[in-house]
């Protein structure tokens, strides 16, 4: 009995908690007709959701994981929505780019630790900085790659802006 309420209590957690990316991803269904996926199918493609619904007692640490997991996406795909793209930047999927950087992130700790919440939360401060929009337009327009992105340090990531501020601010130095 405990058991099949823990897994009702489980499916309903995710059910909440994953209802934005279905909502988009079934809009995105709708818009293609040809190669349909469910949305549980989509999530478990880009390792949000589990292939199987879990009953152990890890089941709630790996639900909690799940959660912190999503709540990065959503943060990284807000940070990628940005209306003043260039054009070859614009094309790109917003959902796809964070989907892939959260999960070339998480790959490197293997877990929702201190350091993978440090890492999204530096890497959504970099991608919304205003004046350092190259390396967002680098990532979404494939310059960059998400594995890539996921391990540059904050100064490799400004260094195309101080590099750029430099040329600027001296250019008869020679």
């Amino acid at each position: 009995m405990l058991e099949r309420a823990t897994l009702i209590r489980n499916n309903l957690i995710m059910a909440v908690l994953f209802a934005d990316v279905r909502a988009a991803r079934l809009q995105d269904q709708l818009m293609k007709p040809s190669g349909l996926q469910s949305p549980e199918e989509v999530l478990q493609a880009i390792g949000i959701l589990p292939a199987e619904p879990s009953t152990s007692s890890t089941s709630m640490a790996n639900d909690l994981a799940d959660a912190v997991r999503f709540r990065c996406l959503k943060m990284l795909t807000s940070a990628l929505k940005v209306a003043s793209l260039p054009e070859d930047c614009a094309a790109c999927k917003p959902e796809e780019m964070a989907a892939q950087l959260e999960a070339a992130i998480y790959a490197g700790f293997n877990k929702t630790n201190k350091k993978y919440k440090k890492r999204i939360q530096s890497r959504v401060a970099q991608l919304k900085d205003v004046r350092n929009q190259e390396v967002l337009c680098k990532y979404m327009s494939g310059a960059i790659s998400a594995k890539q992105l996921a391990k540059m340090t904050p100064k490799e990531m400004a260094s195309h802006m101080m590099t750029s501020n430099e040329k600027n601010s001296n250019p008869e130095a020679d």
